[in-house]
């Protein structure tokens, strides 16, 4: 799934008021907006509820956040995926078992891919560049 990386900024500039935007629906020149056009940097405005207590950001504040999103995303994808594939396996180290060497080498190799990997998200959102280690029986 192809994250709205546009939405995420606009609530990570103000997140005291998290709803302060809304989309514009006439351009400048009294035109109408088409749906599928609206939710771009120069349509962003302020809500009507926030007019005159929150300031708008600048194209270029908005769409610097865009890219810091996007830039950390394949990190993020990582973490998430490496999280979930911990939590499979943390059973292994209840208090009533002993895990085997080759457990815990797994579970070790999963908590330092983020310092070792160079993630990378392909055309689709899917996660390249990352070596996963084997999962012992």
């Amino acid at each position: 799934m192809i994250r709205d990386y546009l939405q995420d900024a606009l609530k990570l500039l103000m997140p005291e008021t998290p709803n302060w935007y809304g989309w514009a629906k006439i351009d400048s020149n009294g035109n109408k907006i088409p749906n599928d056009q609206r939710m771009q940097t120069q349509h962003v405005v302020v809500n009507s509820t926030y007019s005159g207590t929150v300031t708008r950001p600048t194209d270029q504040e908005i769409n610097s956040k865009v890219a810091e999103l996007k830039n950390a995303e394949p990190m993020r994808v990582l973490r998430e995926e490496r999280n979930r594939k911990l939590a499979e396996t943390d059973w292994w180290c209840a208090s009533d078992r002993t895990p085997t060497q080759a457990q815990l080498d797994y579970r070790k190799s999963l908590r330092d891919l983020p310092s070792t990997a160079k993630p990378k998200l392909d055309e689709n959102g899917n996660l390249t560049g990352v070596t996963w280690p084997n999962k012992p029986e």
